[in-house]
């Protein structure tokens, strides 16, 4: 049987369409794994949204475009509930996390430029 990790609510609402849903609390190995594979879920739908904002990949950005602006957030909050459920998981601090983004950002830089750093392929 197919399984994956969902928002708690996910089985009353199934619930209230009238349907059984079968589901049990994920052990903390299983949370591991699963939130494991919803990362990258939410990451990849987070993705397929922002490259949908190049005009259906012809290269034109529409900034203006208030739908895919709408999904663009809603998939960004995906991502970023899974990203707390993973520091929850591993009980990790929020100033635990402030420390490491900060010597990070002192040691090797933010990503407020975005720079393209291109590689030779043959070296």
């Amino acid at each position: 049987m197919p399984t994956k990790l969902v928002r708690d609510r996910i089985p009353e609402i199934i619930e209230s369409k009238g349907q059984v849903p079968f589901y049990v609390e994920a052990d903390k190995k299983e949370k591991v794994f699963y939130l494991a594979e919803k990362v990258l879920e939410e990451a990849q739908e987070l993705r397929e949204e922002l490259l949908k904002s190049l005009n259906g990949g012809k290269g034109f950005w529409d900034e203006k475009n208030e739908e895919v602006r709408k999904n663009i957030i809603n998939e960004l909050a995906d991502v970023h509930d899974v990203l707390k459920a993973v520091q929850q998981v591993w009980n990790i601090r929020e100033n635990e996390l402030a420390f490491s983004r900060f010597h990070k950002t002192q040691k090797r830089g933010g990503f407020r430029k975005m720079v393209l750093l291109y590689f030779d392929e043959d070296e």
